[in-house]
């Protein structure tokens, strides 16, 4: 804790900083349910808490953003809008950090390493106003003071920066910047006092409402924060926010120069976990705004809440934020359901999700072995749920089975395919000759016995090709089973009477055909 301040009922507020984080059992840093910030975004952040009379915490919360950020002064004091408390330290604020300082109606980001900054908070606790300043080198504000009617406030701070702004240089809106000055000799370090005026020619424009349309789907739907519906939307869907005011934007000026205003959102979930914030500029005159929202990217259906804040006042509006699933990996073949695919030829494969895409979607492939040419993914187009994909098996000297998996997030489906080496199936029957009305032993063989670990077996189709009479009871196929090459079976002949005939079965594989004749004598 670096300093504390009196409000005219003796309640204290106090601001620092902190290295801890907040645990809801009580051993970290202690934060309110009404806190802006609950929960440590860098490091260090900046923190403010007011403590009342019976030495209850009535309000703790973390300022800061991604980097170090500290607190080294505070003031509070009665206006006619309630109690307004000020506070100014120091942020590590860089150009691209994707969780910046809390600004509201100020600048975006400041100019050095450290910028000094100036926080000013409503009655009920909410930023008002929240500006950075500073030059290219590092600037602190170590004090802040303001008059009785808070309309005016001061701060006083160290910089290291050559360029630290001076009289009129200060950008800053919502909260104006007037009359500024520095003074310091040719050191390194040089003090500095900033006074900050309220800006009464027009209240400051509120944000009605907000709205997000859902781009992709319904370009002209919106959703009010009112209408309790939340915005369904799909991973990678884009959206995008509207931000309406009751009045046009006025922007303070500098020398004449207008400087613009600037809102800020943020996206939470319902544990109020922070996603994406970020502040938008906004010009003179302008009577809405409108931009893209950033959505993570979540492997879980997630309900998340948009809040727009702008001078003093915020909204909201919820958005349902739906990821597909990858529901089946299905294989067709030329004769059958089994995946089962020679060296040198491909298989397809037939990716399903659980819902219609409303983007292109990414399914990533891998397979466990190189002798299956896998593509690294498949795109599941837009408004499909469906796609299809080859995989060639190559160089497959001995049976194998490959395991294949697709990933959509956190799910996966995972399939085996039977690699054949190069087989020739072949048919004999034992005897090859026999009278008609006599059965046959028939001899279905592809060599070598199928990996003991594929369990289903493999498929023959038989089609009887000459004199199908001679052979009435032909099975349409036979399985040849797990571990083994090949399987029989008894074939019935019927009698021919006039002279000896010839009975052809065809075969086939997957593709591989091969042939037996059977002689039938009257």
């Amino acid at each position: 804790m670096y300093a504390l301040a009196l409000d005219s009922g003796n309640n204290i507020y106090v601001t620092g900083g902190t290295f801890s984080s907040y645990d809801a059992g009580g051993v970290g840093f202690p934060v309110t349910d009404s806190a802006n910030q609950g929960y440590l975004m860098g490091s260090q952040d900046a923190f403010v808490t007011k403590i009342g009379t019976n030495n209850k915490i009535l309000y703790s919360s973390y300022l800061g953003g991604e980097e170090d950020d500290c607190g080294l002064g505070i003031a509070v004091t009665s206006t006619t809008e309630g109690i307004k408390t000020f506070v100014t330290g120091y942020s590590l604020n860089l150009p691209d950090a994707l969780i910046p300082f809390p600004l509201v109606g100020a600048e975006l980001n400041g100019q050095g390493w450290y910028d000094a900054f100036l926080t000013v908070f409503n009655s009920n606790m909410g930023i008002e106003g929240s500006t950075m300043m500073g030059g290219a080198n590092d600037d602190v504000g170590c004090s802040v003071s303001t008059n009785a009617s808070g309309t005016q406030w001061w701060i006083a701070g160290v910089t290291y920066s050559a360029d630290f702004p001076t009289v009129d240089d200060v950008a800053t809106a919502g909260v104006t910047a007037n009359n500024n000055f520095s003074i310091g000799g040719t050191g390194t370090t040089d003090g500095f006092i900033a006074r900050f005026v309220r800006e009464w020619r027009m209240a400051p424009p509120s944000a009605t409402s907000v709205v997000a349309t859902n781009t992709a789907t319904t370009p002209n739907s919106t959703v009010n924060p009112n209408s309790g519906t939340p915005l369904l939307v799909q991973l990678g869907q884009p959206v995008t926010a509207t931000v309406q005011f009751k009045d046009p934007v006025v922007t303070a000026s500098t020398s004449g120069i207008p400087k613009p205003m600037y809102l800020t959102y943020q996206v939470t979930d319902v544990d109020g976990k922070l996603y994406t914030r970020d502040s938008i500029a906004l010009s003179k005159g302008d009577n809405s705004t409108t931009f893209g929202i950033p959505l993570p990217v979540l492997k879980v259906d997630t309900l998340l809440t948009l809040t727009v804040s702008f001078v003093n006042e915020t909204q909201s509006v919820q958005m349902l934020l739906t990821v597909p699933q990858l529901q089946d990996l299905t294989f067709l073949t030329d004769n059958s359901g089994d995946p089962v695919v020679f060296t040198g030829s491909s298989v397809t494969g037939t990716i399903v999700l659980d819902r219609p895409t409303v983007v292109d979607t990414v399914v990533t492939l891998k397979s466990d072995t190189t002798n299956l040419n896998v593509p690294a993914k498949v795109v599941v187009k837009k408004g499909a749920s469906t796609a299809t994909v080859k995989f060639k098996a190559n160089n497959v000297t001995k049976d194998m089975i490959a395991t294949v998996t697709a990933t959509l997030g956190d799910t996966s489906q995972t399939r085996s395919i039977l690699l054949l080496s190069t087989r020739k199936l072949s048919i004999t029957f034992n005897p090859a000759k026999v009278k008609g009305g006599i059965s046959t032993v028939v001899t279905v063989s592809i060599g070598d016995p199928i990996p003991a670990g594929w369990t289903q077996g493999l498929m023959v189709l038989l089609t009887p090709t000459t004199n199908p009479a001679l052979l009435p009871n032909l099975p349409a196929n036979v399985v040849i089973p797990a571990g083994a090459g090949q399987v029989t079976y008894t074939a019935q002949t019927t009698v021919t009477t006039v002279t000896t005939k010839s009975a052809t079965i065809t075969g086939d594989l997957f593709g591989k055909k091969g042939s037996g004749i059977l002689k039938i004598t009257p």
